[in-house]
C-alpha cells in the first residue's frame, strides 16, 4: 500500500507538469504589444520551462510598455520661505522648472475682446530663474508674428491661460489655427505626485547672509 502511494504522488506532479507545458509556450511566446508581460528563456529558448532542467527553471518577465516613463532629473525652487512651514513638490511655494516644449494651436475669433486661451498643460517656469512664472515664459504668436499677451492667469505657480488682447484679436480676425503658444511644461504631476513617484531626492542646502 506504501509502494502505490509513493508512486502515485509523482505521478500526479508529472500530470501536472505536462498540462503547464500546453499553457507555458502561449504565454511565453514573445509579444511586441504594449501592456504585455513577455517570458524569455527556457529550453533552448523556446519559451519552455521545466522544473525538473538545469539552468531552466527560471523564467525572466519583461513588461513593454512605450509610454513608461524613464527616470530623469527635474528642478524645484522654493520662494517665500520665511511664510512656508511645509515644502512639497506641489506646494504654492514650490516653482517647478519646464522640462519638455510644448506648443498649443488655437483660432482667433476676431472680436474686438481679449480672449482666453487655455493651455492643455501647466505652463512652468520656462527661464528657469526660479521665480512665478509670467507671460515672460510663453511666447504668443499670431499669423507667426510675435506678439504680446495681454496676461497670463498663474495657479499654484503655473501658468493655465494665455490671454490674447483685444487689439491683436480683432486685427486677426476670425481665424483658423492662427494662434500659437509656445511654453514648457513639467512631467510632474502635482495634481496627484503619486502619478510621478520620486527616485531620489539631493540633500538640501539653506544658505544665509548676503550672496
Amino acid at each position: 500500500m506504501s509502494k502505490k502511494a509513493t508512486w502515485i504522488i509523482p505521478g500526479l506532479l508529472v500530470t501536472l507538469l505536462l498540462g503547464l507545458l500546453w499553457v507555458l509556450p502561449a504565454l511565453a511566446a514573445p509579444s511586441s504589444d504594449d501592456n504585455t508581460i513577455v517570458l524569455s528563456g527556457g529550453a533552448d529558448d523556446d519559451g519552455l520551462f521545466y522544473s525538473d532542467r538545469t539552468n531552466f527553471n527560471i523564467a525572466t518577465a519583461t513588461v513593454e510598455d512605450t509610454d513608461l516613463s524613464s527616470q530623469r532629473t527635474g528642478v524645484a525652487r522654493i520662494i517665500n520661505g520665511g511664510g512656508a512651514t511645509t515644502y512639497t513638490l506641489n506646494a504654492a511655494a514650490s516653482i517647478i522648472e519646464g522640462e519638455i516644449a510644448q506648443t498649443d494651436t488655437f483660432s482667433s475669433d476676431g472680436n474686438n475682446a481679449t480672449q482666453n486661451l487655455i493651455l492643455t498643460k501647466l505652463g512652468r517656469d520656462t527661464e528657469g530663474l526660479g521665480v512665478v512664472p509670467s507671460d515672460n515664459d510663453v511666447t504668443l504668436k499670431v499669423a507667426g508674428v510675435e506678439k504680446t499677451p495681454d496676461s497670463v492667469t498663474v495657479v499654484n505657480g503655473a501658468i493655465t491661460v494665455v490671454v490674447l488682447s483685444a487689439a491683436d484679436n480683432f486685427a486677426a480676425g476670425a481665424g483658423t489655427d492662427n494662434v500659437t503658444v509656445d511654453y514648457e511644461f513639467s512631467e510632474y504631476d502635482t495634481a496627484t505626485p503619486a502619478n510621478t513617484p520620486l527616485a531620489g531626492a539631493a540633500s538640501h542646502t539653506v544658505q544665509f547672509g548676503p550672496g
